[in-house]
């Protein structure tokens, strides 16, 4: 800084300097937005908001201050609407596949998991009723050729869970989000993953916990039990 006189003369800011706040600015502002436009999650815009706003706002200073270098400035702007060009891109894009595609797929996937849960609690009571009704066994799958097994109506709760997850993993159920994987486990857990079933036991009881999902791919659990006379 010099002084002159009676006026003050500041130093220029060094082209360096300049350059790498405009890039730091960029590659920040290119992450928040993203954050911003491409998260769902309220904790991810918040975060998003808080940091994109200051950032785009220090790279719109830069571009304004006619003491900067005038490629720098040019730099700036560009900086400045290629971040926002990046944020409004993946907006469109999670606008898209959340509001205007994901009926053709997870719709379906959801409505599967749901029929899942349902047929899993209904043929655990026709099971359970037929023991109430004098029946001495239940007929369960053991492998995948079709091979059978009587299973005593005198076993535990316990014992039920682990037949029954066998039994509908080699009866052909899967976890509709991912075809390739059983649908079902032996859990008390009230939390599976998506598309899964939790089938397990807490006294008499059969517990059973399936996560169905929601539109825009998250968790939603839906919980049963039966009760074994």
């Amino acid at each position: 800084m010099k002084l002159l006189g009676n006026i003050t003369i500041a130093k220029p800011v060094p082209v360096w300097i300049q350059l790498l706040a405009v890039v730091s600015l960029v590659l920040l502002g290119c992450f928040f937005s993203v954050i911003f436009f491409a998260a769902g999650e309220l904790l991810f815009v918040i975060a998003g908001v808080l940091g994109s706003v200051p950032i785009f706002l220090g790279l719109f200073l830069i571009a304004r201050k006619k003491t900067n270098k005038g490629w720098i400035r040019v730099l700036a702007r560009v900086g400045l609407l290629f971040s926002l060009l990046l944020g409004l891109g993946f907006a469109s894009v999670n606008f898209v596949d959340k509001y205007l595609f994901w009926d053709f797929s997870n719709e379906a996937r959801i409505n599967a998991t749901k029929e899942n849960h349902n047929r899993i609690r209904d043929m655990i009571v026709a099971g359970f009723a037929k023991c109430a009704s004098g029946s001495q066994y239940i007929v369960l799958k053991t492998d995948n050729s079709g091979g059978t097994r009587n299973i005593s109506c005198t076993e535990s709760a316990s014992i039920f869970s682990s037949r029954f997850v066998n039994h509908l993993n080699y009866d052909g159920f899967k976890n509709p989000y991912s075809p390739s994987k059983q649908c079902c486990y032996i859990s008390n857990s009230n939390r599976p993953q998506l598309g899964t079933t939790f089938i397990g036991s807490s006294g008499n009881k059969i517990l059973i916990n399936t996560n169905v999902g929601t539109e825009g791919v998250g968790n939603r659990y839906l919980s049963a039990s039966v009760t074994k006379e």
